[in-house]
């Protein structure tokens, strides 16, 4: 029985590799986008071999500007520790399980934020951490469920707490 075992296995191991795109089969183009990951090529399953060349594909057709902020991305993702990439993994797969019309509000609201001055993110961002869990929450459920001239009051009084501080 372990024999069989180990026999299964080893045949879908192989059968894994065999399917597997070799780092030598990829054009010149791809090699280069797909360079931070050569080192383990071989070490990573097919499907993601294949997502990654799809990817690299696409960054050949972004023009200049959006390929130094995706390298930029890259770089800051690289820089995380596991914990925090566990995290953020998490995180994404909560939003991806979120229907649609929930998934347009949450990006409309942080284009929102990213629209901000770098000045205001910050006290935002600061003025948040601040607040305990409970105050988090009532906020949230504030926010949830108010239009958007509520929401612009709800912040105007959230940063005057913090400047009365």
């Amino acid at each position: 029985m372990k024999k069989l075992l180990f026999v299964l296995l080893l045949s879908l191991m192989v059968t894994q590799l065999a399917n597997a795109i070799s780092w030598d089969s990829l054009d010149e183009k791809t090699q280069s986008a797909l360079l931070p990951f050569k080192h383990n090529w071989q070490s990573i399953d097919e499907q993601k071999q294949q997502r990654l060349v799809n990817r690299a594909e696409q960054y050949h057709q972004l023009s200049i500007e959006e390929r130094q902020q995706l390298k930029q991305r890259f770089l800051r993702w690289q820089s995380l520790s596991p914990e925090k990439k566990v995290q953020l993994e998490k995180r994404y797969k909560q939003f991806q399980s979120l229907p649609p019309e929930e998934q347009a509000k949450l990006r409309k609201r942080f284009n929102w934020f990213r629209s901000l001055p770098p000045e205001q993110r910050k006290r935002m961002r600061e003025r948040w951490r601040e607040l305990s869990p409970d105050e988090k929450n009532r906020l949230r459920q504030k926010m949830r469920h108010a239009n958007k001239e509520d929401r612009a009051r709800i912040r105007r009084q959230l940063m005057r707490r913090e400047m009365l501080r």
